[in-house]
């Protein structure tokens, strides 16, 4: 086994030591460039009556108001973002979609063989209406001044 018995440090090595704590001070820093506000949030998603256990929610900006769309995961009927990560200020449409359920991924190999030894059944979860993902018909205002502490945002959701 040969052993290194050159100079240390090596030659350039110092160099590359003092570039690499510079990025790394550089890269903790965080300067929004964003030319728009975002708005935390929190709030509410009942489907029937019932918080709808699994999905995600989607604040998609339009015409006035800048940004990109914002998703956020609905976990036991409620969803919630900081001002970092919330929607940008203005008027969304809002898009609501059920998550599958976790106990039966489409990829996982394991579950679609235990699944093809069972007798088949059919699991019937209440669909969301159209109306409250692709072809939504809600929206919400987001607005700084009622962003801290966070705007309380409530949707209740019908399946008939």
């Amino acid at each position: 086994m040969k052993v290194f018995s050159g100079p240390w440090p090596l030659p350039g090595s110092r160099s590359l030591i003092v570039f690499g704590s510079v990025l790394a001070l550089v890269g903790c820093g965080h300067r929004s460039n964003e030319s728009f506000t975002r708005v935390a949030v929190e709030g509410v998603v009942d489907l029937d009556g019932q918080p709808l256990e699994d999905g995600w929610i989607r604040f998609v900006p339009q015409a006035g108001t800048a940004g990109p769309k914002t998703t956020l995961r609905i976990e036991q009927g409620r969803f919630a973002a900081t001002a970092r990560m919330g929607p940008p200020e203005g008027t969304h449409r809002v898009e609501i979609v059920r998550a599958d359920p976790p106990e039966f991924a489409h990829d996982d190999e394991a579950v679609i063989a235990q699944l093809a030894a069972q007798p088949r059944r059919r699991i019937k979860l209440p669909e969301l209406p159209e109306r409250y993902n692709r072809r939504s018909e809600l929206s919400v205002t987001v607005d700084k001044a009622t962003g801290n502490p966070p705007q309380e945002v409530v949707f209740s959701l019908q399946t008939k």
